[in-house]
């Protein structure tokens, strides 16, 4: 197995990363507040890491602040130039770089189509910021690996602090214990020869989560694709169980995102995993309460609530892809065919 990667190094960085975004995002609350006044709507314009960070945050800020929030196709901006009135709604671009051209050219459509205009990045005076009229910054330093780890959780602390901001602080006590919590996931052991044994020489897996945790659920499989080449596919496992649990088998893992006990999604997740046992999937569950008599190998993690959990489950996720893909003897940082700034029409 080949040395470290770089990106093992960013991963550990999380904690710190989240910590210096809140802190800075904390002078910005009443400019939010102001900026979000009277929405009707919000979009989210992204593309792959980023793009999970969006899906993430309609499921925050439509159950947390009352506004209807939806991902959607940077296509109908940059392909279509889609001819729509986005007054009184308001479009969020998300690009780590700030120099996704896909995801600039939609901010600079949204803004030429009524809408309001906010940009999430990590790099200050970024493209993406020239059409922002609100522009919020990510503090996660460089990053030199290719798969997005720290970028990727200090955007999801950013979303979940913008969603606290539009509904009276809802989770801002979660979320000022958020990067502690986030050291205790780092520092937690993870048993790699149980998980590699669950794993074995698997070309496909699926990671499943539902709620706010189907963005997590997308980003993990995400980065077995990248890292490992693994054929994951991170899915909603109420879409599951409309077809896709029927692949399952021996040879076939399940990686799970548990939720809280409160979780009105909580028997949908052990029904899934039900069907998993049965089928003879192994069966990997991160955080959270996995189903009774159902053998599975848990990955604990610190207690938190369901609207912060996945981003302490994305860190064993990126761990284990890190350590399957050098066991398979690729290299982490730097998967092939891909930059790190990509670049579509």
């Amino acid at each position: 197995m080949s040395s470290a990667s770089i990106m093992s190094s960013e991963i550990a960085e999380q904690a710190d990363a989240i910590d210096a975004t809140l802190a800075r995002l904390s002078q910005s609350r009443s400019a939010v507040q102001n900026f979000f006044a009277g929405a009707q709507s919000v979009l989210f314009m992204a593309r792959g890491t980023s793009d999970n960070v969006a899906d993430y945050g309609q499921y925050l800020l439509s159950t947390k602040s009352g506004i209807l929030a939806n991902s959607g196709s940077p296509s109908i901006a940059t392909a279509f130039n889609a001819q729509i009135n986005l007054s009184g709604h308001v479009v969020i671009g998300i690009s780590q770089s700030g120099s996704t051209s896909e995801i600039v050219q939609s901010l600079a459509w949204a803004k030429r189509s009524g809408a309001k205009t906010l940009a999430l990045t990590n790099v200050a005076n970024s493209p993406i910021t020239q059409s922002a009229d609100l522009t919020l910054l990510t503090h996660a330093g460089s990053e030199r690996a290719v798969p997005a780890t720290k970028s990727f959780s200090s955007a999801m602390a950013a979303m979940a602090w913008i969603a606290s901001s539009l509904s009276n602080g809802s989770l801002d006590a979660e979320l000022a214990q958020l990067s502690e919590r986030v050291r205790t996931a780092l520092a937690h052991s993870i048993n790699f020869d149980e998980v590699e044994r669950a794993i074995g020489s698997a070309r496909t897996l699926v990671v499943a989560g539902r709620g706010y945790g189907q963005s997590v659920a997308r980003e993990i499989a995400l980065k077995f694709k990248e890292c490992a080449l693994i054929n994951a596919s991170g899915l909603s496992f109420a879409d599951l169980r409309h077809g896709p649990v029927a692949v399952f088998s021996e040879g076939f893992p399940l990686i799970s995102l548990g939720l809280t006990a409160a979780s009105p999604l909580l028997s949908g997740l052990h029904d899934l995993q039900r069907a998993a046992h049965q089928a003879g999937a192994p069966i990997i569950n991160i955080g959270g309460v996995s189903g009774e008599g159902i053998p599975v190998h848990n990955i604990s993690l610190p207690e938190t609530s369901d609207e912060l959990l996945p981003i302490l489950q994305v860190i064993p996720g990126q761990k284990i892809a890190e350590r399957i893909a050098r066991s398979r003897g690729f290299n982490p940082d730097q998967p092939r065919g891909l930059n790190k700034v990509t670049q579509t029409v």
